[in-house]
């Protein structure tokens, strides 16, 4: 339901209306001696000028269509226009189950889930969050609608509300283009998703985040984390598209606040009604999940501005060992210097899952394989030119031998995330980019290794990725640029007589492994298709081009 904030009269004349309560009247009909539209609408309006945002209030009285599980017209009406709360409610708690923190690190949720119960959170936080939530929800008023076709309708919503909001830029603002940059992303729309993130960018620059000054601890430590939120964003987006960084690390800035620490913060009720919490204390723990992240993403972008260097046409391929070598260490000494409890192990599986962290603890081990995976992905491919006795040569295999195994690393951290419920990997349609990379890998091993036991432990892993993407495309739309990737990769297999060119590092290469927010052309195939491919599982790939 969108909350009513201008008269008609202003919006026929697109004026700024400005309601005075006293008078019930926008001060444009006050001057034109004219009934205001907004006198129906009494405190609610004057409220929201004000930037008290009421979104359940105005819907407490409102209900589903009977029929709606029929799919009929007036129920689709009812269930966007006029949503149930206790509909609302539950996508909202979807949708910090499911993507928040796993994802983005926005909001302090118990803060949040107050405000929303108040009715003062903004709607287009609210219907942000239904669009990308609604896909996992399996309340009967979305019997009738694909999974993949629920969010549009909330998006465009929560759009219009952002677009018109009293506040241009305010700590809600910062926190509605990254959640609805990640919705415009889900549908596709990665053009509104770059707009939107270079506004998230802009804000936090405006508004010199985070406030050191800031007495509230919850406001500050919000603060904190929207800060890395955009500046891990920004890192990504600009690697991945080429463009310009705009924030840069900054040591004076406090890192993450440990995500156990942050969730206990609270706000108390103070004598004259206010809600205080406790005092920012920079000396607390900062040794949590996302703090611990942050370096991947500095890393994920050198190894991709690599990636670039080494597929330009107008550089030597192989004449980067030293660069390789470096970022390797650096990813080795991460790894390192992890404590005990943050490392993959069984006991320390145990344990994040019992504090209800197992997502994030997988998020960061699936980044750092990936690293690796990126870095070495080079040297799949075989330079017939090296001599296969010389140390480059033996080098070379070693790095592709790494890049294999931290494949299947990631894979298997995947595949025992997805087999477990409450722990799933469906937080991000990017999760499919991940893993069609993996499966582009495990396909090498399929080509040219002769172990029938590895062989068989490839194509099992292969089989779980592409159940998890399939899985993944039920929910996401933009996941058909994964499998577009997937096939196109898998075409190009079948279709060249020497295997081993698919692993060329060209632009094609580039785009596949840098540029997953853009679908992939076919490949350009040199030579001709081969009827027999030598052990190669012909089917395997056959069946994953259908």
């Amino acid at each position: 339901m969108r909350i009513v904030t201008s008269c008609t009269f202003c919006r026929s004349r697109k004026r700024r209306c400005t309601f005075i309560p006293s008078s019930n009247s926008c001060k444009e009909c006050i001057g034109k001696n004219a009934k205001c539209s907004l006198s129906d609408h009494g405190s609610n309006a004057a409220d929201q000028q004000r930037g008290v945002r009421r979104t359940l209030l105005p819907l407490q009285h409102t209900s589903i269509s009977p029929g709606l599980h029929r799919g009929s017209m007036s129920s689709l009406v009812s269930l966007y226009d006029a949503p149930d709360p206790g509909l609302v409610t539950e996508l909202v708690d979807i949708y910090f189950d499911l993507i928040h923190d796993k994802q983005h690190i926005l909001f302090h949720p118990p803060t949040f889930k107050a405000q929303y119960h108040a009715g003062q959170a903004p709607p287009f936080l609210i219907w942000a969050m239904a669009a990308l939530a609604s896909r996992f929800s399996n309340h009967p008023a979305f019997a009738s609608i694909p999974r993949g076709e629920r969010g549009r309708r909330w998006l465009d919503k929560a759009l219009d509300s952002f677009n018109n909001r009293s506040k241009d830029i305010c700590i809600s603002a910062l926190q509605g283009t990254i959640v609805l940059g990640m919705a415009c992303f889900s549908e596709g729309e990665t053009a509104k998703d770059n707009l939107l993130s270079a506004q998230a960018i802009r804000m936090v620059q405006t508004m010199r985040l985070p406030n050191v000054t800031c007495p509230d601890a919850i406001s500050f430590e919000i603060e904190v984390r929207l800060y890395w939120q955009v500046w891990m964003m920004d890192m990504w987006h600009a690697s991945r598209s080429q463009f310009p960084r705009q924030l840069r690390f900054d040591e004076r800035i406090p890192k993450i606040l440990e995500e156990k620490a942050f969730y206990q913060l609270r706000r108390h009720a103070s004598f004259d009604g206010s809600n205080t919490g406790p005092a920012p204390v920079l000396e607390a723990n900062r040794k949590g999940l996302w703090s611990t992240m942050l370096p991947l993403s500095e890393i994920h972008s050198r190894v991709m501005h690599l990636n670039y260097i080494v597929c330009d046409q107008n550089e030597d391929p192989y004449d980067h060992p030293g660069r390789v070598e470096e970022i390797a260490e650096e990813l080795l000494n991460w790894h390192r210097a992890l404590p005990q409890e943050m490392r993959y192990l069984p006991a320390s599986i145990a344990r994040v899952k019992a504090d209800g962290l197992l997502r994030e603890f997988n998020v960061m081990h699936i980044l750092y394989h990936f690293q690796f995976q990126l870095l070495y992905y080079q040297y799949l491919q075989r330079d017939i030119n090296i001599d296969p006795d010389s140390a480059t040569a033996r080098e070379r295999e070693t790095y592709a031998a790494r890049c294999k195994a931290h494949a299947i690393a990631m894979s298997e951290i995947f595949w025992a995330a997805n087999s477990q419920k409450g722990t799933e990997c469906f937080w991000s349609p990017v999760n499919g980019h991940l893993l069609v990379v993996a499966s582009s890998i495990h396909l090498h091993t399929l080509l040219f290794d002769t172990d029938e036991e590895r062989t068989a432990t490839i194509k099992k892993l292969l089989e779980q990725n592409f159940t998890m993407l399939l899985q993944l495309q039920q929910y996401w739309p933009s996941l058909e640029n994964s499998m577009m990737r997937l096939r196109a990769f898998h075409k190009t297999c079948l279709l060249n007589a020497e295997p081993g060119e698919s692993y060329d590092m060209d632009d094609w290469t580039a785009q596949f492994l840098n540029r997953y927010h853009m679908p992939v052309e076919e490949r350009q195939s040199t030579t001709t298709p081969s009827e027999e491919l030598g052990g190669w599982d012909r089917n395997t790939l056959q069946s994953l081009n259908q």
